[in-house]
């Protein structure tokens, strides 16, 4: 699965899993996943945060850096900034959606940080194009467990 479409499923299934709901008692829930191909290693992190023991996701950061690792890439930096900066600066963003990247030319890593806060969205969130694919209707529960278990299925660890 490549960058763009990781992405997207990640970001689905967190907004999937930030509707309705607040509550009292708070549980965070980090899953990470490391990949190295071709000089370039992609470290995401997710880091949700949930109330009522765990029975609803309030919000969620991702944190995404790429690293070239390998001459070769590195001398390809420029044209890869290129592109993945384009994909993330499309992403249209609102109160409860946040994107910012962050560009560390003199280490080869770009950071993408992805902030999503349920009690935020609105419905342009929710029929955002870069989440195309995604019908979170069909959810009838979001708690921790089942977001673990759709974090590890894409092969992160918790």
């Amino acid at each position: 699965m490549n960058i763009l479409s990781k992405t997207k499923y990640i970001l689905g299934i967190l907004l999937a899993f930030l509707l309705v709901g607040c509550g009292n008692s708070h549980q965070t829930l980090t899953c990470t996943q490391t990949s190295e191909d071709d000089g370039m290693r992609t470290v995401m992190t997710a880091v949700s945060n949930f109330v009522d023991d765990g029975a609803k996701m309030v919000d969620s950061d991702i944190t995404m850096v790429f690293e070239a690792t390998s001459e070769e890439m590195r001398s390809y930096w420029a044209f890869m900034l290129g592109m993945v900066d384009g994909i993330f600066s499309e992403i249209p963003t609102s109160e409860g959606l946040s994107v910012e990247t962050q560009n560390d030319t003199e280490n080869y890593k770009y950071t993408v940080k992805i902030h999503v806060n349920s009690d935020l969205l609105n419905d342009t969130d929710l029929q955002n194009e870069f989440l195309t694919g995604f019908d979170v209707s069909d959810l009838t529960t979001n708690n921790i467990e089942q977001v673990k278990a759709s974090f590890e299925a894409q092969g992160f660890t918790c």
